[in-house]
């Protein structure tokens, strides 16, 4: 994923290097010091592919003689820069352990069962290191095996997987392959709704597309408020943008308008 990618040194350095402004490759692998040349033109080429760097006229004004930023290679940059641990958080998501841990706390053998291609001690590590990065937090019950949840942090560095699936979705030549599914677009409501809403409250969210819906449910036992539904764009309108036009809203009004905002200011802040 793009996240991983980014999250590891030489990529950084390529994007780093180019928001100075635009440089062909050869320029390019010149300016970044202990780096092979075969090592700085993978990395490009992988950035490339990504979205995060594109091909611009040169200083002599020949096309594609050199590379440039696109917006998403800056908002990583910048996510960088802040501290965002942008590899683990990537891991987390092709992983499928952000997904598992919207729904609430798990123990790691139950996080087991979900994942694939990884032994107990191999997820073992990686939550550790992911602990380490201010992304899972231990919560230990009284007669029960310790599990794991997501920090807050984490909840709004999904800011981020919202802002690439949107940008990617708008340069895919159809328009939606490399944006979010129904079901991805799901996760990130479900991540991030706890810290929108009021914890005695109850609001259900749901994203609608051509072959249905997909909901997210908010706290169980409780009753619910309201309802929001809408498509995964106008989703990505809500979180990134705080434009509410396209939603469809039922129930406490109020409550609802309230909790939309905050999941735009809560996202904002990462």
């Amino acid at each position: 994923m793009v996240l991983e990618l980014v999250g590891t040194a030489p990529a950084l350095d390529v994007l780093a290097t180019l928001e100075q402004g635009p440089l062909p490759t050869k320029s390019l692998a010149r300016r970044i010091e202990g780096r092979s040349t075969r090592g700085v033109y993978r990395s490009l080429a992988l950035v490339e592919a990504h979205l995060l760097v594109e091909r611009a006229a040169g200083p002599d004004g020949r096309a594609g003689a050199a590379n440039r930023l696109t917006e998403t290679g800056r908002l990583l940059l910048r996510c960088c820069r802040a501290g965002v641990p942008l590899r683990g958080l990537g891991e987390m998501w092709g992983l499928g352990l952000i997904q598992q841990l919207s729904h609430g706390p798990r123990s790691l053998r139950e996080l087991l069962q979900e994942v694939e291609d990884l032994s107990y001690h191999q997820l073992r590590y990686r939550t550790l290191r992911y602990r380490n990065a201010g992304l899972l937090a231990d919560l230990a019950r009284d007669g029960r095996e310790r599990e794991l949840q997501l920090t807050d942090a984490a909840r709004r560095h999904t800011g981020v997987i919202a802002a690439i699936g949107r940008w990617r979705q708008r340069c895919s030549a159809d328009g939606s392959a490399a944006g979010l599914s129904a079901a991805e677009m799901a996760t990130v409501l479900r991540t991030v709704l706890p810290l929108a809403l009021p914890p005695e409250r109850r609001v259900d969210l749901y994203v609608t597309g051509p072959d249905g819906a997909a909901r997210v449910a908010g706290p169980s036992g409780r009753e619910t408020a309201g309802s929001a539904a809408a498509t995964v764009e106008s989703w990505f309108a809500v979180l990134l943008d705080g434009d509410r036009d396209q939603v469809r809203v039922d129930g406490d009004l109020g409550l609802i308008n309230d909790c939309l905002t905050q999941l735009h200011e809560v996202l904002r802040e990462s």
